[in-house]
């Protein structure tokens, strides 16, 4: 490279003496020089102003100014360190030649004893002196620049700031014309991340570079840490492609040095990149320090390779981090609307208390029955709040209940609660304790189910029932029963009233225990009839009717009549409701009333009739032969006169049917009387019968009519009466059991097509019973609108087949209520075989379906509420192996309802197989001890995920306390049990941390939760900073109380949400010490916002600080004194040394004290420098 001329200034007021000095410069072959030449001292300052020289020959006596005073203001003019003054003197001016070295003359001559040869070795040294000073300030400017680098790699993270910022300064310091950073991929191709150019130069940032000769020659020496350099391209040897690459950028010399970095996964060194400079100018001498700078610069900047790596790395798993917490959140989020959901739209009243009692939470629907909000509520005692004022008994009762609870009991009981606008309702009140892993009770939960209407229902179904047991103890000739078929086809009475005992000789109870009592009795006869009838019915679900003979054990024989309706339950047992009447003294007044009518029809075949006349005009009266020989007159004796044939009849009945006859004769009334008439010591009856005849002025002018004997018949209509009184009682009866019962008969003539109801029809349709029945169009008008083609095409297949009709309607009152009748009936066949009737009965069902709709409503809430709280049901029947699930059962154990069946042993595959013993035994030593099952275990799906369930169940026991049946349900608890670990895991690590952390609550500044190590830290016991402000832990001074700190604290982190800061704090026993702590503001769910602070113990470090800081401004005026002895002894020496050279004549010695010289000179460098050095206490001597 071209060797820069040598500037020199004369400072001399000689022109001989600069004639002298020039010629010697100018025969000085080993530099070249620019000589300036100035007669005084205020010009040469002048100059320097301009330009700086390398050296500078000053005489010492100038015309304005002397060379002492000439290096003051020199001094002071220029900061420049590297301007060799050598001061000129006269011989045997040494005292003047030690002041200039004092005051920073590098040497001085002696103008007497002065030699091309001496003159130019001074000048020479100079010249060195000067190199090696800027030799040291280039060195100190690479440590500066590595040491700023070194400091940007700690402050930053971004690793292309920091190249950049390298690629500049580098370029500044060499004065190069680009500097750039080459970054390597796997397969030695490349890109450029960052350069520095001057503007006249080719750009080559973001460049992509595939050099495949730069890979087959120098790729892996560069990984061995070759740093190569080139002064000139054309004359290192590269290959033909190499030199042509860099032809694209202008390169005329380059310097080259690998960027090494240790792979931090596999600890080995790998070629990250190149740190290039490149001299496009010209070619370039690369200096040794030049190529130090670039290799010490490529390790602080693998540093900060790894460094940005490893932050990346931190970024990438911080992000991953961040997303599952916000996954997890969000997860937790859903959970808890899912909940709050479901946990404010049950119909039961839900909460949550502490185990003092104490409302912590409030579904809507609790809140809602009572008009309240949950702030009216929340964190009172449970037993002052609205629902339970309205008793001191019932809030005292609750105090019990829950100090029960909170020992880990089960309570549940029926009360009265207090809801809106004073209304009183009952519900199903129970308390369930929520236990932690040591089976401490943490948490009650109260919960509540009003029973208000099913309360009212039991009340009104048990008045019903007494009712109706009483009118079954009660009826005269009837009982009223409940059967029971069975699952293995035996029948058991499951209620019967008092009146068996009358009917069958068998009481109530032995009834009740043995069905076998009654079903002995019936005739054997009747019996296939009964099976049958029993059969049809459980089958069809049809009405049970039949008439049946039984004999007591009294030996007497009865008819009884059976009639009951069928119903399945649901565990397929089936079970008649029904009637049984003693029909004995129907039946045989039936009988009697049958022989009767036979005798009648027998006497009307061989009756003798006889027909007479009376002409009112004449008086005559005439018989037909008939009637002689009903009076057993001979006809020869002729007809009797009026009063004769009054005087054949009983006196009494002679009178009355003289009565008749005269009623006739006024008005023309006919009459039929039954008329007595002696004969052979007996009356025998005679039916009289008169009409009268009128003439054209409806004036009765005759009577005519008719006698017959009816003398058997009258007998037997006296006995067909009184089997008719005993008919008409068994109707009525009949009509009280039918009112009793709300039962309704009637029949229907398939000739006249007329219909007949009983009393209680009439009143089951709502009609008056002294009215007719309806008639056809009539009665359907009576039928809902929905209903009327429905029945009438059934009535019409019943007439039409003569098949029985069996159906269910709707009625529409009078007064618009409607009602549900069933209707059946039967059809009716005269002697002949011919079907002359429809006879059936109506029911009202009304109640019987509104319960059946209530208990659909009730079945589907109760159905909705296990889907909606996914809770799975079992059955287990304990003594026979069988279980009944719901799918949601199947559903939580991972197992589809459609493809499994349930078992216990399925149940017990699916169960972990750590917790299969464990909460089988659970279930054991529940049924054992007659307490409830609960357990918390997991189960494994076919899929192989573990889910939690918490299970729960009660025994069903016999009467000898043997359990038969255990039912109950399952939950999935999997996310709560997850939810537990993670706070439980947050906890653990809250509490073990290193630093102290204090939650302090921002509206008011008091603490609601410190850590172990904070306690520690601060000397307090465990919770006793609870509930206390703050600024008890800040210290105070006469200049600022502890309140004054906090608030000056507060007022930052609440401006900027974060802080992080050093607080002088207190302990407890006042112990005053150091603190740094990162503050931040916190949304806290139960307090609100708090302030989160973390704090760490600094005060050693603080009074470490405070001795370091004494002691380096000790050693700084020590070092400066030394410094300052050093510098002016080290100048003495120098001088001493120069003034021996200069009277030395031996070239060894003189060598050897030159040597010397520039020893002590070096020193003396070193010394000025440190001297000067604004900073003492950050010193780099690499």
């Amino acid at each position: 490279m071209t060797v820069n001329a040598i500037t020199v200034f004369f400072v001399e007021d000689s022109p001989e003496d600069r004639a002298l000095y020039r010629r010697f410069l100018e025969r000085d072959d080993r530099y070249t020089y620019n000589i300036s030449e100035f007669e005084s001292a205020n010009k040469a300052l002048q100059a320097c102003q301009g330009k700086i020289p390398d050296v500078i020959l000053l005489d010492y006596l100038l015309p304005d100014l002397d060379g002492l005073e000439f290096l003051t203001k020199l001094q002071r003019q220029t900061s420049s360190s590297q301007i060799s003054v050598i001061m000129l003197t006269g011989q045997g001016d040494e005292t003047i030649a030690v002041q200039a070295l004092k005051s920073g003359a590098h040497d001085y001559l002696v103008k007497g004893k002065l030699t091309r040869e001496n003159f130019c070795r001074t000048i020479h040294g100079a010249i060195k002196h000067k190199q090696l000073m800027q030799q040291l300030e280039q060195q100190q400017e690479q440590q500066r620049l590595v040491g700023a680098i070194a400091l940007h790699i700690r402050k930053s993270l971004q690793l292309q700031d920091i190249l950049t910022t390298s690629v500049q300064q580098v370029r500044q310091l060499l004065s190069a014309d680009r500097v750039l950073i080459y970054q390597f991929t796997p397969l030695m191709q490349g890109c450029i991340v960052s350069e520095s150019v001057l503007p006249e130069w080719k750009s080559s940032l973001g460049l992509e570079i595939e050099d495949t000769c730069f890979q087959e020659s120098q790729g892996e020496k560069y990984r061995q840490g070759k740093i190569w350099t080139n002064t000139n391209i054309y004359e290192a040897g590269l290959s033909e492609c190499h030199l042509q690459l860099l032809e694209q950028f202008q390169v005329k010399a380059n310097l080259i040095v690998p960027i090494l970095v240790e792979n931090i996964a596999t600890s080995a060194v790998e070629l990250w990149g190149l740190f290039i400079v490149h001299q496009c100018s010209a070619p370039r001498q690369w200096q040794a320090f030049e190529v130090e700078l670039l290799n010490q610069l490529t390790v602080q900047l693998a540093i900060a390779i790894q460094q940005a790596e490893l932050y990346r790395n931190l970024q990438i798993f911080n992000t991953e981090l961040e997303a599952k917490v916000q996954e997890r959140t969000a997860k937790l989020q859903e959970s808890d609307r899912r909940f709050r959901a479901i946990f404010n739209n049950t119909f039961q009243f839900t909460g949550l208390l502490t185990p003092s009692g104490i409302l912590l939470e409030a579904n809507q629907t609790a809140l809602n029955f009572a008009g309240l909000q949950l702030e009216d509520v929340i964190n009172r005692p449970f037993w002052e709040t609205h629902w339970w004022t309205i008793s001191p008994q019932i809030q005292e009762e609750l105090k019990q209940a829950i100090a029960r609870s909170a020992q880990g009991e089960f309570v549940r009981y029926e009360v009265d609660v207090l809801g809106a606008n004073e209304r009183v309702a009952t519900i199903d009140f129970s308390l369930r304790p929520l236990q932690d892993e040591t089976g401490k009770v943490v948490l009650l939960i109260p919960e509540g189910r009003d029973i208000t209407e099913r309360k009212q229902t039991e009340r009104a179904l048990h008045e019903r029932e007494v009712m109706l047991h009483l009118l079954g103890d009660n009826l005269p000739n009837g009982v009223v029963y409940q059967v029971i078929r069975e699952l293995d086809g035996s029948d058991r009475f499951s209620y019967l009233s008092g009146g068996i005992e009358r009917l069958t000789e068998v009481k109530v109870e032995d009834a009740l225990r043995d069905s076998s009592l009654l079903y002995r009795q019936f005739i054997p006869e009747d019996i296939p009839r009964l099976q049958e009838a029993v059969e049809e019915s459980r089958l069809n679900l049809s009405i049970f009717d039949i008439q049946l003979r039984i004999r007591t054990p009294s030996g007497q024989l009865k008819w009884f009549h059976f009639r009951s309706t069928p119903r399945q339950l649901q565990d397929g047992r089936v079970t008649w409701d029904g009637l049984v009447v003693d029909v004995t003294d129907l039946k045989n007044s039936e009988e009697t009333l049958r022989k009767s009518q036979a005798l009648l029809e027998e006497s009307q075949r061989v009756a003798r009739l006889g027909n007479w006349e009376f002409e009112l005009a004449s008086g005559k009266i005439t018989w037909s032969k008939g009637l002689f020989d009903l009076f057993n007159r001979e006809p020869a004796l002729l007809e009797p006169s009026y009063e004769e044939n009054l005087q054949l009849y009983h006196p009494e009945d002679g009178q009355k049917l003289h009565q008749a006859v005269e009623r006739a004769i006024a008005t023309g009334e006919s009459y039929k009387q039954i008329l007595r008439v002696p004969q052979n010591g007996s009356n025998r009856y005679f039916e009289g019968i008169g009409y009268a005849e009128f003439n054209a002025d409806g004036e009765v002018i005759r009577l005519y009519g008719t006698a017959q004997d009816v003398t058997e018949r009258e007998i037997a209509l006296r006995d067909r009466q009184k089997a008719e009184e005993t008919l008409r009682q068994s109707e009525a009866q009949l009509a009280t059991t039918q009112q009793i019962a709300h039962i309704g008969s009637w029949e229907w003539n398939l000739e006249a097509k007329k219909r007949c109801w009983s009393r209680e029809t009439f009143h089951i349709f709502g009609l008056n019973p002294t009215q007719s029945e309806p008639t056809q169009p009539e009665f359907l008008q009576i039928l809902h609108p929905e209903d009327r083609e429905l029945f009438q095409s059934n009535f019409e297949r019943a007439i039409t087949q003569k098949t029985p009709l069996n159906i269910e309607y709707r009625v529409v009152l009078s007064d618009g209520s409607v009602r549900y009748l069933e209707a059946k009936a039967e059809i009716a066949y005269d002697p002949q075989g011919k079907a002359v009737k429809l006879l059936g009965y109506v029911l009202d069902i009304t109640q019987r379906k509104q319960a059946e709709a209530a208990l659909a409503r009730s079945e589907e809430q109760l159905r909705l509420t296990l889907e909606f709280n996914h809770i799975g049901l079992w059955d287990w029947n304990v003594e026979t192996g069988e279980v009944i699930w719901n799918d949601n059962h199947f559903r939580l154990l991972g197992l589809e309802p459609e493809t499994s069946a349930a078992s216990y042993q399925l149940w017990r595959d699916c169960v972990h197989r750590e917790d299969v013993e464990r909460i089988e035994q659970a279930v054991f030593n529940a049924l054992a001890e007659h307490i409830n099952f609960r357990g918390e275990y997991r189960v494994i799906y076919p899929d192989g995920s573990v889910h939690w369930l918490t299970g729960k169940g009660r025994g069903v026991y016999n009467e000898a306390g043997d359990p038969v049946r255990m039912l109950g349900l399952i939950i999935d608890i999997s996310d709560r049990k997850r939810a537990e670990q993670m706070l439980e895991l947050q906890a653990v690590i809250t509490r073990n941390m290193a630093e102290g952390i204090c939650l302090v609550r921002a509206i008011d500044g008091v603490f609601v939760y410190t850590n172990p190590k904070f306690e520690q830290m601060f000397g307090y016991e465990p919770d006793e900073l609870t509930g206390q402000h703050v600024s008890i832990v800040n210290y105070g001074d006469e200049d600022t109380t502890p309140e004054e700190v906090n608030q000056a604290i507060r007022t930052a982190i609440l401006q900027h949400g974060e802080a992080t800061y050093e607080v002088h704090n207190v302990k407890k026993d006042g112990t005053p010490f150091w603190c740094r702590s990162n503050a931040s503001i916190f949304g806290h769910p139960e307090y609100g916002s708090v302030i989160v602070a973390v704090h760490q113990d600094i005060t050693e470090h603080k009074q470490a600080e405070e001795k370091i800081i004494a002691s380096l401004k000790e050693k700084e005026v020590l070092l400066k004194e030394i410094h300052h002895r050093v510098k002016n002894n080290l100048g003495i020496v120098s001088s001493l040394l120069q003034m021996q050279c200069r009277r030395t004549q031996d070239p060894v010695v003189t060598a050897l004290l030159r040597d010397s010289q520039n020893r002590i000179a070096s020193i003396a460098l070193v010394h000025e420098k440190l001297y000067r050095s604004e900073d003492l206490t950050d010193i780099d001597f690499a």
